[in-house]
């Protein structure tokens, strides 16, 4: 039930905002991320564990991305958008595969992901 819940949430948000906006405001963060790969030259990101696909979020300070470590455990990892410097280490009850979203209520940032057949939500601090 508490996914269908999630589920109708995240639709009322969508439809609230609108697809238009949502594909506008894609468009501008390609166009920067574009704009400011040549600064990422010689970035040296470090061991990001498995090699296998994981779910990535952006926020203001932090790139978050889900992965296994080398023993097979299920994380969440938070980076130093800045500097790369990895800042947390959470494990997670199962690996994420369809991606995560973040939410803000009552000044509280939420993240929320797939982990399994069910949904998994953190509060960043």
């Amino acid at each position: 039930i508490g996914e269908a819940v999630g589920m109708g949430a995240a639709i009322r948000y969508l439809q609230a905002v609108g697809l238009e906006a949502i594909q506008a405001w894609e468009a501008q963060l390609t166009r920067h991320l574009f704009a400011r790969l040549p600064a990422l030259a010689g970035v040296e990101i470090g061991n990001t564990g498995s090699g296998a696909v994981g779910q990535l979020l952006v926020t203001d300070s932090l790139l978050i991305y889900s992965n296994i470590t080398s023993d097979g455990t299920p994380h969440l990892f938070a980076l130093d958008k800045q500097t790369g410097e990895e800042l947390a280490r959470v494990p997670v009850p199962a690996a994420s595969r369809y991606g995560m979203s973040s939410w803000v209520h009552d000044g509280k940032q939420y993240l929320i992901l797939q982990t399994g057949s069910t949904l998994t939500a953190l509060t960043l601090p």
